[in-house]
């Protein structure tokens, strides 16, 4: 029985570890599918959620979580605390930076349990192994840059002056 304990525990382990994920989906079709447009001052190109969980032994030791730094060959981080607000921001404001986006409607989620709840089976072990979740959620949206703002006035400034002519009695036009 002790020579199965330990390939079940791994097993158990490799099938739990945690995951980090960068999920993008691109605003017109999101704005398709729900019908909502959108007023703000910039354009809306994106909506980006980055995630990552992990699990913890009495909520303190990390035991395996996603590996959340830039660049990582390996999906996992073991022992090693990756659930963490600053690395999920990071994540998230480098892949706005590098794209040129501005970031809007940030929304920030966590979530910790504290029993052992596998496949939805709870195990009533408290602050054994304990699991903590957090997500970053925002639309980002491309910077508006002086020509652009230059660009609409000028636009505006046009259909001014047209209705103004417009308004002009026919002779004075001339």
């Amino acid at each position: 029985m002790r020579k199965l304990m330990f390939p079940i525990c791994v097993a158990m382990l490799a099938a739990c570890t945690g995951c980090f994920t960068m999920e993008k989906a691109d605003m017109a079709s999101i704005n398709k599918a729900t019908g909502v447009r959108s007023d703000r001052g910039g354009e809306p190109r994106e909506h980006l959620l980055v995630s990552n969980y992990g699990w913890y032994l009495f909520n303190r030791i990390p035991l395996a979580c996603g590996n959340a730094r830039k660049g990582a060959g390996f999906p996992w981080a073991f022992f090693y605390n990756d659930v963490d607000e600053s690395k999920i921001q990071d994540r998230f404001t480098d892949y706005a930076a590098e794209n040129d986006y501005d970031v809007e409607d940030l929304v920030m989620f966590n979530s910790e349990q504290v029993l052992l709840d596998i496949y939805s089976i709870p195990i009533p072990i408290p602050y054994l192994c304990c699991y903590r979740e957090m997500q970053l959620s925002g639309v980002l949206v491309k910077r508006r840059t002086e020509a652009d703002e230059a660009t609409k006035r000028a636009i505006e400034m046009k259909r001014e002056m047209k209705a103004l002519l417009d308004r002009l009695p026919k002779e004075e036009a001339k």
